[in-house]
């Protein structure tokens, strides 16, 4: 880490990086830094967990390899589960019938609305959250392994599971799969925890105010080199 804020000073020359999980921005932010955490503001009330769980992705090797997971864990029992993104033609492919692809959706908010939870199978990865903090902001668990999870929101047992083998995946994935009620008590947990975090933090209108700031601290600076030189 400190040899990537070595980097990212040299790189960005003082722009400020959005986190959205509060553990990353706690853990690598530098000075000017923002916390905004990926906030849905979803309707507990309105929201079932009677759907399958889900898996997002794109076509990249890291999903595809979390397909390839998905399709061992759950090759042997009764639980499907719903393959959203372009990632779902590689699990089309694994003819494995508990593994439903449903390709391309518009909005997000529609895979979550009747979803018990979601998985985040990956080993390795880019280092994103993005698929962790999307649900957790739409008030449904997620069961991930420890590689992807780690720097996430995801508090064990509370808004979700962090698992260190393929063994732990399958056990809280049979879990969730066959409690809704825990599913319910998680995506409410969830729930009130991304609230707790978005009072906290500023919202992106003033970051893109604090982006204004810079850039025009930026180029006032640039001017005044410009003049320099010329004299």
């Amino acid at each position: 880490s400190n040899q990537r804020s070595v980097s990212r000073k040299r790189k960005y020359a003082g722009i400020p990086r959005v986190y959205i999980s509060q553990f990353e921005y706690e853990t690598f932010r530098l000075k000017g830094d923002v916390f905004i955490p990926y906030a849905a503001n979803p309707s507990i009330k309105d929201k079932s967990f009677l759907g399958n769980p889900v898996f997002l992705g794109s076509d990249n090797l890291f999903n595809r390899k979390g397909v390839d997971i998905l399709d061992e864990i759950i090759s042997s029992s009764v639980s499907p589960i719903d393959i959203f993104g372009s990632v779902s033609n590689h699990a089309n492919q694994k003819g494995n019938e508990n593994i439903i692809g449903k390709g391309y959706v518009e909005n997000i908010a529609e895979v979550f609305r009747n979803a018990a939870f979601s998985v985040c199978p990956l080993i390795l990865g880019t280092g994103s959250k993005i698929k962790i903090q999307d649900s957790l902001a739409n008030a449904t668990p997620v069961i991930s392994m420890i590689d992807s999870g780690l720097y996430s929101d995801i508090i064990h047992g509370v808004n979700g599971f962090l698992c260190y083998n393929k063994k732990e995946f399958k056990e809280y994935f049979d879990l969730l799969y066959n409690d809704r009620q825990l599913c319910s008590k998680m995506g409410k947990a969830a729930a009130e925890i991304n609230e707790k975090k978005s009072r906290n933090a500023i919202s992106f209108e003033e970051y893109f105010e604090i982006l204004i700031r810079v850039k025009s601290a930026l180029k006032v600076n640039n001017n005044a080199r410009k003049g320099i030189l010329l004299l």
